[in-house]
Formats: C-alpha cells, structure tokens, sequence
C-alpha cells in the first residue's frame, strides 16, 4: 500500500522567506534528514471504523532540527479544484464562499484556488489555510471529492503532540490548489490569523515551531477516512466518529442544589454593589491590605438587564427563596426596584438602559457600537421579560409589586406604538 501522507517540513531559518514570499510551499523532508513511515493496523477507511495508522517521524540527521512538519493527504486523480469541498470544522465549510464576491466590510477566511501567493491586499482570499489546531471544533481536516466515483476523504488525529505531558500544539490545514488537506507538527496560523472579522493579524514568525533533536523520532496515530458518499453531507458521519472519539463525559462535581448555593452565595458575598445597586460584571482578586485583608476589584458596567442587573437579580430573587437567605433577596429587591423606580423615560415610556454617575442614560458602555442611538427594544424587552416573571414568581409566594406590573404594560404599550410596517 502507498503511504497515505506526504512529509513536508520548513525549518525556521527558511520560514520568514516563506513568509516573505506568502507561500505555504514547504521543502522536500531530506533536505532536513527527516525520514517518514506509516503502519496501518486496522480498520476499513468508513465512516465507523477508519484505518488506523501509526505514524512515524525521523530525524537522522547530526542537526536538531527547528521549524514546522506538515502531513498532507490528498486524491490527486481528480484535476479540477472545484471538484473539491472542503471541511476544517468550526473554521473551513466547503470554500467559505471563496467563490463569491469578498470585498466586504466582515471578513472571514475564504478559499479560492487561484490565489497562490495571497498578500494582505488579497485578503481574505487564498488557495491555502493553516490554523492552530484549538481554532476547530474537532480535531480532523476531509473533504468531499465530486466525482464519478465521489468520495470523503480525511483524518482525525489529537490535537498536539504530547508524550508524558504537553509538548507543542498542532495545526490543521487545507490546500484547494494542491487538492488536499494536512496536519502540522508545529502549527501556523496561515496566511492570516483571524481573532474575528475586524481583528486580523499577521502570520506567526515565533513560538509556533517544532523541536527534533538529532535521531529523535516521533509517533502518533492518525484515522484516516476514505468512503463514498453521494454529497458533502456524508461527511457528518466522520464527524460523529470524531465526536465519540474525544469527548469526554462532564464530571459530576456537584448537585444541582450545590451549585446554585455556591454560585448564588458567592454572587451575593462578593459581586453586589450596594452604592450602585447592581451587580458587578466581573471581580477579581486583587491581593492583600496591609491587615491581611484580601482585597477585590470590580468591573462597574451597570445596565438595566444584561450586564448585571435584572438577569442576575431574578435568578438571585429565586435562589434567596430556595436557600432562605434574607441578604440575597433583599439584594435583588433592591436591584429591581430600583431600575422600575429611577429608569424611565417620560417622554419615550421605554427605560433607560443603564447609568453613570448617578444618571440614567441611553449611553452605556456598548453605546460607540451601535448604528443609531436611543433606547433598545432588545435590552428594554429582556427587562420586561424578567420583570414580569420575578412579579410572577413573588406573586406566588405571597408579594404583589403592582408597580412592577404597571412599568412592564407602560413599556409594552409603547412598544406595540412604534412598531413599523414590518412589525418591528
């Protein structure tokens, strides 16, 4: 049997002029005295049970080797790319629309054969992708081949290379000229690393590479997948495989009643802030006073609802009733009562949707990303949401807040008068 992978390896001495000329065109591995084989020993290539390969990696040569190791597999009978469909969970579904207009405000990575050599002015356009492995959702590269005889193709394989403990992370990657999709020792993010569609940075030049010392060898397993499918949805069955094979089951820590105690209790002790009435966003431990007292910090991002007010204080009003802690309501009452009593608007009837420095204001901290300001019909009827149910919920158990159901029908009632003709 012909091996199913083909070693490429650039060592980090050659990898700026790689980067330098925007190519993902590796060198021969004897240029490095690397040498390569493959075991198989079981399995029959489906979609249940994949072949399972061993693969070994060798160093023969006197020279540590430093850089990137990239396994490719590929189906080279088929001529045309576009008879390619590839699938790099969570990151790569098919082109990502490679074929489409791309001059767009968001981008996303998008393959497109032609583009060789992709240079920033290109971006997000490329013939080529290589991510970190923790980029994906699951540890794998296939692609479907159109064809006479069409076909998945693929591998999964853990996500880094470990021996007793971690050593280097991998990296995934696909190749739409070359009709192929690998794994890297090392790892790049290549040609672009996306964070997200406004945030994209340069290829990686440092703490991506692999180590080889001389005559070191490495190996690890590899599943690979080669079954016919009539179309690229056949790949999801690979992909469960691949899901039964990491997943882990949770670890049972705790009751359910456990941790809404733990949570609720820490929230009540450590995140309210009575001078605000609201919660914090976020707390942190901030070391020790000179008494041996640990100090906190706090995140201050007050809002009517969801960054600290009625979607933690309804949760906290029902866990105070399920723990019978007198603290913890009153905490919530107070967040509430609050927001119905000081929020509104007169001359809108819809809330304000959050405060600074002792005013209510439409301007809270997410105000420079909106496209228009005012107030917000998705934070003012998430606050009616809750609101009704917390009037609801202490209604059951004996407390009627008439004024709480009075401001939710005021928001409502203005709601329903400013719907356009598309009923929004």
């Amino acid at each position: 049997m012909l091996d199913y992978f083909n070693l490429t390896a650039i060592s980090k001495e050659r990898y700026n002029e790689l980067v330098k000329n925007n190519s993902d065109l590796y060198d021969s591995p004897d240029s490095y005295g690397l040498s390569y084989s493959e075991k198989k020993l079981e399995g029959n290539g489906s979609a249940n049970s994949p072949y399972r390969l061993v693969v070994s990696i060798q160093n023969n040569s006197e020279k540590t080797f430093e850089g990137i190791i990239r396994l490719e597999l590929g189906d080279h009978t088929y001529a045309c790319p576009e008879d390619i469909s590839f699938y790099l969970p969570g990151f790569m579904y098919g082109t990502n629309c490679g074929d489409k207009p791309w001059k767009v405000d968001c981008k996303f990575p998008r393959l497109r054969s032609s583009v060789t050599a992709p240079s920033d002015s290109d971006c997000p356009l490329s013939s080529f992708y290589m991510v970190r492995s923790d980029r994906l959702s699951h540890p794998c590269s296939l692609m479907f081949i159109k064809s006479d005889s069409p076909k998945i193709l693929g591998f999964h394989t853990r996500p880094y290379y470990s021996e007793k403990d971690f050593i280097q992370y991998g990296g995934f990657c696909c190749n739409a000229e070359r009709k192929s999709v690998g794994y890297t020792f090392g790892y790049e993010n290549a040609p672009w690393l996306f964070v997200q569609s406004h945030m994209i940075l340069p290829r990686q030049t440092s703490g991506n590479y692999f180590t080889l010392k001389p005559h070191q060898k490495i190996e690890q397993e590899f599943f690979v997948y080669d079954y016919a499918a009539s179309s690229p949805i056949e790949i999801h069955k690979a992909i469960k495989n691949v899901y039964e094979a990491y997943h882990e089951s949770p670890r049972k820590c705790s009751t359910v009643a456990d941790a809404i105690k733990d949570l609720s209790l820490a929230i009540c002790d450590y995140a309210w802030l009575p001078a605000q009435k609201c919660y914090s966003g976020f707390v942190r431990e901030d070391g020790f006073d000179s008494t041996g007292k640990e100090k906190f910090s706090y995140n201050v991002i007050p809002s009517i609802s969801w960054t600290n007010g009625i979607v933690v204080a309804y949760p906290q009003l029902r866990a105070a009733k399920l723990l019978n802690n007198q603290k913890m309501r009153e905490q919530a009452l107070a967040c509430i009562q609050n927001i119905v009593d000081n929020s509104m608007n007169k001359n809108s009837s819809l809330p304000y949707e959050s405060f600074d420095k002792g005013k209510w204001t439409c301007r809270g901290w997410w105000y420079d990303g909106m496209h228009n300001g005012g107030h917000s019909a998705y934070l003012d009827g998430q606050f009616v949401y809750y609101l009704l149910n917390a009037y609801q919920f202490e209604k059951e158990n004996g407390t009627v807040h008439e004024n709480w159901l009075l401001f939710a029908k005021t928001v409502i009632s203005s709601f329903e008068r400013a719907r356009n003709r598309a009923g929004e």
